[in-house]
């Protein structure tokens, strides 16, 4: 049955003693008292009119890949700054509006491209655009927000949701929506709003998401030129330092 996506309100009651106030009174049930498909669907709702957020990402995308470890500060404009570590290396992003810089470590510039590519382009950042023919590919859905908000809009898909036992995480109360037939556990946040406050998937896309700094604005600080090379100026590069392998946005 297809489930509808939106916070379910209590419901304003005039009383004897007048007229109940909405948001946020005491005669509202507590989010740890509704059922977990309305705890999921205030968690959906808010990360909606969230404009951005940070997450953490540490998981294990496919057996025997090893664990890959991202994070990354994204808003709804499409524009982010992260770092992406995987077995291969260590390569970070900066992307505002169309304009885009990769930089990636030694260690991942020797895995794209050779010890060749590792001695020109190590530690510093390519400079180019989201239609630059080294980066056009991989940024379709690097900084999406959209598919970001979709791990927790697809973790009601697939199974009945059960609440987990109330769980503290960063100091934050929070209430465990839990999917054991899709392997998803949403964390959501019991006092204030209700964000989703970390995403737990099980299985061949293991990993744990932690969400924090809600709304906070993306830094727009660009590397300094001395540390930049621009892309339409490099002949035959050897690789891609965006292809970091990011489960995080396709689980």
């Amino acid at each position: 049955m297809t489930r509808t996506f939106g916070v379910v309100m209590a419901v304003c009651v005039v009383g004897t003693m007048g007229l109940t106030a909405c948001g946020g009174s005491r005669t509202d049930r507590a989010l740890a008292d509704r059922p977990a498909d309305q705890v999921l669907d205030a968690a959906v709702k808010e990360f909606e009119v969230a404009h951005s957020v940070h997450y953490d990402f540490e998981g294990i995308p496919k057996a025997g890949a090893g664990t890959s470890r991202n994070t990354m500060t994204i808003d709804s404009q499409r524009n982010c700054r992260g770092t992406f570590t995987t077995g291969s290396g260590t390569s970070e992003i900066l992307k505002f509006g169309e304009q885009v810089w990769l930089k990636a470590d030694r260690k991942k510039w020797t895995a794209l491209g050779g010890s060749q590519a590792a001695d020109q382009l190590a530690g510093r950042y390519i400079h180019g655009t989201t239609s630059s023919p080294q980066f056009a590919e991989d940024m379709s859905d690097r900084c999406d927000f959209e598919r970001l908000q979709d791990n927790v809009r697809s973790a009601g898909a697939g199974g009945k949701l059960t609440k987990g036992a109330p769980t503290v995480i960063g100091g934050k109360k929070t209430v465990p929506v839990v999917n054991r037939d899709g392997r998803v556990t949403v964390y959501v946040a019991a006092e204030g709003k209700p964000y989703p406050v970390r995403i737990v998937h099980e299985g061949e896309n293991a990993g744990t998401m932690t969400l924090t700094d809600w709304d906070r604005p993306v830094s727009t600080a660009t590397p300094p030129p001395s540390e930049t090379l621009e892309a339409d100026k490099l002949a035959g590069l050897a690789g891609q330092p965006s292809q970091h392998n990011d489960p995080s946005v396709h689980s």
